[in-house]
């Protein structure tokens, strides 16, 4: 029987991963005692056999889970205003046990309340041009998440440099995630799909920086390689104009309709608060290191059969 984890998987489309590996260690020349070494040994030797993690792990990019518990400063320095919440939950994670939850209560009428992120440092910031990136993310609103049109809600950021108001973000919008090029010139928004209620969905963007006209954006949900269709696609694009800095990588939650000159009258209550998670959190240099597994690695052997 599937386990409710597979099966969750299944129904939003992600990835399932193995949860449990039965190691069948057979006699051979060297370990013909094998049969009576104690069986914490074996577990070991058959632990060593399937350790190794089956995909790469980035060595020169952020990679964050949150397995810490914790919102590391070494990571991340947290852009909020007033009514941000973030914390960092155990239980139900994409990946491990912790992951992010960023809640934005809003202050109705006058606004103010509008933006609660974390701001990638290092590797997430300084992003030479040209080059390639790859950013990825597991995003999961609760069930009860209420629809929108007010501007949205923006969960991921690709932010210039150098002062200047240009990104490209996700967003959901009402009941729709949009891929947003806002204050730019190079590229156009687009449709990703259905917003998903109450289920973690991955997504995973490439971008390749340039200041001429051989950018290039793709956005994948839920991959499980590189040559999948991209839901979002834009070829031959300038995607960092000349003398800025290539975008800065931020997720959490921002909402700009909520600020102090365009708060919405009337205020549609049930939309506060607005709670949205992050886990499995990643930039690669690589589709591999970026999007191509889990920031915990698979699992260990759950048993170990001796035959």
């Amino acid at each position: 029987m599937r386990g409710k984890r597979s099966a969750a998987l299944e129904s939003s489309g992600r990835r399932a991963r193995p949860n449990r590996v039965v190691v069948v260690v057979r006699r051979f020349r060297g370990l013909a005692r094998m049969r009576q070494m104690p069986k914490v040994l074996i577990f070991l030797i058959a632990g060593a056999l399937v350790a190794e993690p089956a995909y790469p792990q980035a060595v020169t990019a952020l990679v964050d889970g949150f397995e810490t518990g914790t919102i590391r400063s070494t990571l991340w320095n947290e852009s909020s205003t007033a009514g941000c919440s973030a914390t960092v939950p155990s239980g139900g994670a994409s990946e491990g046990t912790y992951y992010l939850r960023s809640t934005l209560t809003a202050n109705p009428p006058t606004g103010g309340n509008y933006r609660c992120e974390q701001n990638a440092r290092g590797v997430g910031e300084n992003t030479p041009v040209p080059s390639t990136r790859y950013y990825h993310f597991a995003l999961r609103v609760p069930s009860n998440f209420a629809n929108d049109n007010d501007a949205g809600d923006t969960v991921m950021q690709l932010h210039y440099g150098a002062g200047s108001g240009g990104h490209y973000a996700i967003k959901i919008v009402n009941s729709s995630v949009m891929w947003v090029a806002n204050g730019i010139s190079g590229g156009s928004s687009g449709s990703l799909g259905a917003l998903v209620k109450g289920q973690w969905v991955e997504w995973c963007t490439r971008v390749d920086w340039r200041n001429n006209n051989t950018g290039l954006i793709k956005v994948w949900r839920n991959p499980s390689a590189e040559t999948d269709t991209p839901t979002f696609q834009q070829n031959n694009i300038t995607t960092v104009p000349t003398g800025l800095q290539a975008g800065k990588f931020k997720i959490g939650l921002y909402k700009s309709v909520w600020r102090t000159n365009n708060f919405p009258n009337p205020f549609n209550s049930a939309t506060s608060p607005r709670v949205v998670e992050h886990d499995d959190v990643r930039m690669g240099l690589t589709f591999a290191e970026g999007c191509g597994g889990g920031t915990s690695g698979p699992a260990p052997p759950s048993s170990v059969t001796v035959e």
